[in-house]
C-alpha cells in the first residue's frame, strides 16, 4: 500500500508541475524545457504523509520524484514528454538570471527566456 500512494503522490507532483508549465506566460508547447536543478541530480517533491519509509524500488532509488529516472516516470504516468535542454545549452545572461529565480513551486520558478521555458527546482 506504501508504493501505491507514493506512486499516485509522485503522479499527482508531476500532474501539478506539468500544468504550472503549461499556464506559464507566453506558453507554446513547441518550446524546448530546461529543468534546473540546484544539486543537479534530483526533485525532492516533500510529499511525505509518513506512512513509513520511502520505498526502495528500482529504478527509483527511494523516490519516485526524486531518482535519476524522473523523466521517464513524468512520461510513462502523464505522457508528458517536452524536448528537453540542459543549463549548459543556455545563455550566460539566462544562467545569471536563473540564479536569481526563486524555487518550485514557488510563483516565478518556471519562466520562458529565448523561446526556453526554464523550471528552477
Amino acid at each position: 500500500m506504501n508504493a501505491e500512494i507514493k506512486q499516485e503522490q509522485a503522479i499527482s507532483y508531476f500532474t501539478v508541475l506539468i500544468s504550472d508549465i503549461h499556464n506559464v506566460d507566453n506558453y507554446n508547447d513547441d518550446m524546448p524545457v530546461c529543468f534546473v536543478k540546484a544539486d543537479n541530480t534530483k526533485i525532492d517533491s516533500n510529499h511525505n504523509i509518513g506512512i513509513s519509509d520511502p520505498i526502495i524500488t528500482n529504478p527509483y532509488a527511494g523516490s519516485m520524484t526524486g531518482s535519476y529516472a524522473w523523466k521517464g516516470f513524468m512520461y510513462l504516468w502523464t505522457n508528458y514528454n517536452p524536448v528537453t535542454i540542459e543549463v549548459s545549452e543556455l545563455s550566460e545572461e539566462i544562467k545569471n538570471e536563473i540564479e536569481e529565480l526563486p524555487h518550485y513551486p514557488d510563483s516565478g520558478s518556471i519562466v520562458v527566456r529565448d523561446g526556453v521555458i526554464i523550471v528552477n527546482f
